[in-house]
């Protein structure tokens, strides 16, 4: 049935009473018995109101069921908020929201300043990059102010020659007293050198030459302990294995060679387990 507008003098049919008037108004009945003995046939979208249960129901063009209020819409977010595949809404504050546009593969999700966003994670690589820089001819390197906040060091010298020994002398944190040891194995030789009760710990033989490398790992420096260094070295005559030590219950925040070099580069890295 169609909605019908009355008009001053139009003729009023008893089918308009019936479908404009009785169908379109909510009538009002004790329960469902009485609304039942009085509409027999309801006809689609019709409305009663049950005072015994104060439900409000509606015909479905089925049966009589529950009348559900109109949902309110005004909370949600509209779809427009996101524009491409992959998109991502987050809060900008208190009833705020805004989209995340999709990022790369194999770029994580994190926050920058407690926004949302997409960066590239670092490499595999559990180490991080200190400091680095060349080593000018006929200098000592001397790394200081070393963060604590890594679980070990590793020290990399590359393009290196020794100007002065023709061996890695190495101090830390200043310390000048005659507390470090140190053990070397050569690759052409048998025999293994130690030192005891030094100024320093000292792998030597055959880095006078052009073209060495050498690293030096520090485990665990960053703890009040006895600390331990391991060293491995490459020349032109020599492989050097070597092992250091040094009894001082100090953390390290500072590596000093004692020789010069001939220049060359380095290269300290942080490592967290």
């Amino acid at each position: 049935m169609t909605y019908k507008v009355f008009a001053n003098g139009n003729p009023l049919q008893a089918s308009e009473i019936n479908q404009n008037l009785m169908q379109q108004a909510i009538a009002v009945f004790t329960d469902a018995a009485a609304r039942d003995a009085a509409i027999a046939v309801p006809v689609n979208g019709q409305f009663a109101y049950l005072t015994g249960t104060g439900a409000l129901v509606k015909y479905n063009g089925a049966s009589w069921v529950t009348a559900e209020p109109a949902t309110d819409l005004s909370g949600l977010i509209p779809k427009s908020i996101v524009t491409a595949s992959g998109d991502l809404i987050y809060a900008t504050g208190d009833g705020a929201v805004t989209n995340l546009a999709k990022g790369t593969d194999d770029q994580v999700l994190t926050l920058d300043s407690g926004i949302p966003a997409w960066t590239t994670p670092a490499g595999s690589s559990p180490y991080t990059l200190i400091t680095s820089g060349t080593i000018d001819a006929l200098a000592v390197l001397d790394i200081s102010n070393i963060p604590q906040t890594y679980d070990s060091l590793s020290l990399r010298l590359d393009n290196i020659s020794d100007a002065s020994t023709g061996g890695i002398e190495i101090q830390v944190n200043g310390n000048t007293s005659n507390m470090y040891q140190s053990l070397v194995l050569l690759s052409n030789s048998s025999n293994v050198s130690y030192e005891n009760a030094f100024s320093r710990m000292r792998w030597r033989s055959g880095f006078n030459a052009a073209d060495c490398m050498a690293v030096l790992d520090f485990p665990m420096y960053s703890k009040l302990d006895y600390q331990i260094v391991h060293f491995l070295g490459s020349n032109p005559s020599n492989t050097v294995w070597g092992t250091g030590h040094f009894n001082s219950r100090q953390t390290i925040s500072r590596i000093t060679s004692l020789n010069t070099f001939g220049g060359g580069n380095y290269e300290l890295y942080g490592l967290t387990l």
